[in-house]
């Protein structure tokens, strides 16, 4: 083997042993929050007082959110004229767990509670013939209009090491697929679960009564 062949080999493998750090050095960390993978930040109560810790010791967890959105016409639409669409909703998540009461393997208890205010969405008011079905909408979280609703309530555990998992009751399907994207944008095309738009499902909002297994 010549010198220009053994020259050829070394740089190879300096460069196949250096170049996995190198690129470990030069690449950043990958930011989740950017899709909505990093855990969210302590509520806005925080600890409330001591409460929080004592029912997360007891099993129950839970998320208890609020939301507004507005969409302003300032002209153009089916309606010309000027409106200003407000909308909120209040809406508690829970999780119980039962394993550390009763040892079967995952059970819980799951629930969903969305309270909404205000029917008045700038699309069905301003942006599109009221008499056409929507496809998109401006504030997503109007749908089911001012209404409070129970989204889900569910039991489930699992099976054969945890390899299946078995939901009964009121569900949802966001429980198991099609899960809301991060809602960076209040449209309902960038934030609510895609097959909702087919007009046959519902998102969290709504439940159906069912079971399912999961493998």
């Amino acid at each position: 083997m010549n010198d220009k062949k053994i020259n050829r080999l070394f740089s190879l493998l300096a460069f196949s042993l250096l170049t996995p750090a190198a690129l470990a050095a030069e690449t950043p960390a990958w930011n989740g929050s950017v899709l909505g993978f990093e855990n969210p930040q302590k509520g806005l109560l925080g600890d409330m007082a001591g409460i929080r810790p004592i029912l997360t010791d007891l099993g129950f967890n839970y998320n208890l959110g609020y939301l507004n959105e507005m969409g302003y016409n300032a002209g153009g639409g089916y309606n010309h004229d000027k409106h200003l669409a407000y909308i909120d909703q209040l809406a508690l998540t829970f999780n119980q767990d039962l394993e550390r009461w009763t040892g079967i393997p995952d059970a819980r208890i799951e629930g969903n509670i969305v309270n909404r205010n205000h029917d008045d969405n700038l699309t069905t008011r301003r942006l599109q013939d009221p008499r056409v079905n929507f496809n998109d909408l401006s504030q997503e979280s109007w749908g089911g209009q001012s209404i409070t609703r129970l989204g889900w309530l569910t039991f489930a555990r699992s099976f054969d090491d945890r390899r299946l998992t078995w939901r009964i009751g009121m569900m949802n399907k966001v429980q198991t697929f099609d899960q809301i994207i991060p809602c960076d944008f209040q449209l309902l095309s960038q934030c609510g679960g895609k097959s909702a738009n087919s007009l046959t499902w519902n998102n969290w909002n709504v439940h159906t009564w069912g079971d399912h297994l999961r493998i």
